[in-house]
């Protein structure tokens, strides 16, 4: 039995479809059939006015997803969101966000909260870890760093085996379901491995 349908796709990219074309690696008819009405998104760092809201956003999300009150974002961390440059665009800043959503012990997200880089695990003069960023009990902690940990490892494996999933899962001891869904989870961009 023939259904008929009416649909709209929206198709999103950070790639050159045009050099990819050029180049053999994505079908001319799927572009021209895709590219009826292009907009032109710039990055985040152009757009910095957008930040804000996308920030609220980004926190009212998370917060619920974790189960916490969190009423907003001081102004002194806003500040640092405001002033970072994001070479990982809106992804960077909506991962931003939810680790200061587990991190924090407050009712707002304030700049110890705001992890913009790696820190260190070192251990300080009485031989106690010290995590300079870090006010949380042991089980937001847990999450943060299996979270974490997930991430790494899997973008590590795709990127090791230019983005072949199923390749990925069995060289790793994953079934191809569960490696999906960590990719699916953390939001890892496959194609770029595909492609680099």
């Amino acid at each position: 039995e023939t259904l008929k349908i009416r649909a709209r796709f929206i198709a999103a990219t950070n790639r050159d479809l045009n050099k990819l074309v050029a180049d053999g690696n994505f079908r001319e008819d799927l572009l021209f059939r895709l590219r009826v009405f292009d907009i032109q998104v710039a990055p985040l760092r152009a757009r910095k006015e957008d930040i804000r809201m996308l920030a609220r956003h980004f926190l009212n999300r998370n917060a619920k997803l974790i189960g916490k009150s969190i009423e907003g974002i001081s102004e002194e961390a806003m500040e640092i969101l405001l002033h970072h440059e994001y070479p990982g665009n809106v992804r960077e800043l909506e991962n931003i966000i939810r680790k200061a959503a587990i991190l924090t012990s407050g009712k707002a997200i304030v700049p110890s909260d705001i992890a913009l880089k790696k820190e260190a695990v070192e251990d300080d003069e009485e031989g106690d870890f010290a995590f300079p960023f870090f006010t949380t009990n042991f089980i937001q902690a847990r999450e943060y760093f299996t979270a974490e940990f997930e991430s790494q490892y899997v973008n590590t494996i795709l990127k090791k085996y230019k983005g072949n999933i199923s390749v990925a899962a069995a060289n790793c001891g994953m079934t191809r379901q569960n490696m999906q869904r960590l990719i699916h989870k953390h939001k890892i961009d496959v194609e770029y491995y595909r492609n680099i």
